[in-house]
């Protein structure tokens, strides 16, 4: 249970469960459920950013006694500091989900027609 609560081994792990749908996307027989695991992964990635997000505006001024609290636009750059990496890492997940979504969409289509 503690795991949950460690901001990188959650984050890492939703990231892994983002890109593990990646592959059922690709292999979909029928439309309908490539449309549900193309929505799974854009919803995993969806709960991935706002878990971290609370993470990295909960810890951007530091912890402990040299921690110097911030306000207004010094805590959105420290907050964006942090959180733009994970905002990158979510965005090449969404992307290969998309290029094996329409990739497979093109097929499925081709073979009805």
């Amino acid at each position: 249970m503690r795991i949950l609560f460690d901001p990188a081994i959650s984050f890492w792990l939703l990231v892994a469960v983002g890109m593990a749908i990646v592959v059922p996307l690709s292999w979909s027989s029928s439309r309908r459920a490539l449309r549900w695991w193309a929505t799974s992964q854009w919803l995993v990635a969806g709960v991935t950013l706002v878990w971290y997000a609370g993470w990295c505006w909960l810890l951007r001024d530091g912890m402990g006694p040299d921690a110097v609290e911030s306000h207004g636009r010094q805590a959105f750059t420290r907050f964006m500091g942090d959180f733009s990496f994970a905002t990158l890492v979510v965005a090449f997940e969404v992307t290969v989900g998309l290029v094996c979504y329409r990739l497979r969409r093109r097929r499925l289509v081709r073979a009805t027609v």
